[in-house]
Parts: C-alpha cells; structure tokens; sequence
C-alpha cells in the first residue's frame, strides 16, 4: 500500500534511535536508507496506535509525519520494538 505523504525535511530521531544506531553501527545505513525512502518499503499504519511501522529485515522503525516531517520514536528488533509502546 502506497501512503499519501511526502517527507520535506530530513527525519529528526529522538533518543531511542538515536542510542540504537550507537549500539548497531553496521546496520545504521540500512536502516537510515530504508528512512530516506519513504513513503517506499514495507510500510503499515497502526491506526489503532496512531502511527507507522516500516520494516527493514528483522527491524521495527515507528515513526510519524508531522507537518511534512518523518518523527523516527523507536528501531528495535521485531520481537521488542512493541513493548513499551502505547501504554
């Protein structure tokens, strides 16, 4: 399913990601690639959530778009990346 959104700015990542690219250096341009790209990729919207989920391999990406603008809130691998989220 495409998505109707267009990414104008660069993604901004909060702490979370920001820590896991630190722990995973080698899948960190994966991951910020696959970022880049959207709308593109294994994209889903949570609507029960709010938000949306991009898959890359066995990694979660959340994220949001405001104002043009993709918020990344948490990568984690597939297992974890739920936990914690939505409480």
């Amino acid at each position: 399913m495409m998505y109707n959104y267009n990414v104008n700015k660069d993604p901004e990542y909060l702490k979370q990601p920001r820590k896991w690219f630190m722990y995973h250096p080698l899948r960190e341009g994966q991951v910020k690639k696959a970022i880049l790209g959207l709308p593109k990729g294994d994209v889903t919207y949570l609507k029960d959530w709010g938000f949306y989920r991009l898959r890359v391999g066995n990694i979660r990406i959340l994220y949001d778009v405001l104002d043009g603008r993709v918020i990344v809130f948490k990568i984690d691998s597939r297992g974890d990346v739920y936990k914690g989220v939505g409480n």
